[in-house]
């Protein structure tokens, strides 16, 4: 279940500080099993957040 952001999802100064063009040094994090249903569930809302943008003005 990866979750991907557009390159302009983040502004300049985030950018910066957080330098998310560098390669990462560790596997992906996954999460414990009883955290498992919570992580699902965000990533449903925003899915489905993302899903619902073509209906905005």
């Amino acid at each position: 279940m990866p979750v991907l952001f557009r390159a302009s999802f983040l502004d300049p100064a985030t950018v910066a500080a957080a330098r998310p063009d560098r390669r990462a040094r560790r596997l992906p994090l996954l999460p414990a099993p009883a955290a498992r249903p919570a992580v699902e569930r965000t990533h449903e809302l925003l899915e489905g957040g993302y899903r619902r943008l073509r209906d905005l003005p």
